[in-house]
């Protein structure tokens, strides 16, 4: 796989996602030293790995598996496609036993609309594309006898602009924890940087504060570094994301308040953000003015296996 080089500075103006050029900016607080590494993105292009994914949601815990290829699909961009998306397991139960795969096939269905993710030649995340190839792949997964009226309102659904929007979020929400997040930062071993940094989460514009660490190197993947990122919404901004996702409370939000934490460490190759290994762990505590408290954790990792990660050229 060839790797690019020469492109030009990253980009500032990430649509819905975090301008890696200006948080470095706005991080740096003090001089970078001389000795700083830089992390800049530079996929060798094509390329292709096999993902395995692992997701919790409060007492739900599901690992799935599929495949993405990296090409050239216009001057300038590039293209990551999903394929051959597998659900493994619910639960710890195998979802690719017949009788549950197909109790389990609408779930896997919403869970395998992976639109491809047009990606610029710095690594800015540009939306998606081939949305309605994403959605068809998606309803193979159901079962042929499932029936006409069950399809047929899931099928909508997902065709539903709320559900491509939030597809879309989604999309750029992994590639920000994949890349973007990373890329253009500059550090040295052991060192830390923090700050505010805007971010566009569920169509409001928030600033939270962000620390982003050099933990070191990552020994069970040869020449990666591990970098650690942990941001922190606290306050109104939190009250106002925690009840767009469905939280309530007694008072309807009198009196309430929110904390939400978000923890992502990332194993990667530094000289162009291929990773390795993804893990970020989310929790939101809603509390009552009564002292009641709602809680939400979700936990999300992902393992890369590259197929010919290591050919430069």
């Amino acid at each position: 796989m060839a790797s690019r080089s020469g492109k030009r500075p990253v980009r500032r103006n990430w649509p819905g996602q975090w301008p890696s050029a200006l948080l470095a900016l706005m991080l740096l607080l003090a001089a970078v030293p001389a000795a700083a590494e830089r992390f800049r993105f530079d996929w060798p292009v094509p390329s292709a790995a096999r993902v395995t994914t692992s997701l919790e949601q409060d007492d739900v815990r599901s690992t799935a598996r599929y495949r993405i290829e990296v090409r050239e699909s216009a001057p300038e961009e590039l293209s990551v496609e999903f394929q051959e998306f597998e659900l493994l397991t619910v639960n710890g139960t195998d979802a690719t036993a017949p009788a549950l795969a197909r109790e389990l096939a609408p779930l896997a269905a919403l869970t395998a609309a992976l639109p491809a993710l047009r990606i610029a030649d710095d690594g800015a995340y540009l939306g998606v594309s081939k949305l309605e190839e994403a959605l068809a792949r998606s309803f193979e997964l159901l079962p042929p006898d499932l029936p006409e009226d069950t399809r047929a309102r899931l099928q909508t659904h997902l065709r539903t602009p709320a559900m491509r929007s939030l597809m879309e979020q989604r999309s750029g929400e992994v590639w920000n924890l994949w890349v973007g997040a990373w890329n253009g930062v500059e550090l040295v071993p052991g060192q830390s940087l923090q700050g505010r940094v805007p971010v566009r989460v569920m169509q409001r514009d928030i600033q939270q504060q962000v620390v982003i660490e050099y933990v070191g190197a990552a020994p069970e993947y040869p020449g990666a570094a591990r970098l650690r990122m942990t941001s922190v919404l606290d306050g109104a901004r939190a009250l106002g994301l925690a009840h767009d996702n469905g939280y309530g409370g007694e008072d309807d939000g009198q009196g309430q308040s929110a904390l939400s934490q978000t923890v992502s460490e990332i194993s990667l190759r530094p000289d162009d953000l291929l990773p390795f290994h993804v893990v970020s762990t989310t929790e939101v505590v809603l509390r009552e003015r009564s002292g009641k408290a709602h809680n939400r954790r979700e936990r999300r990792e992902y393992w890369f296996e590259w197929e010919t990660a290591g050919e430069r050229q």
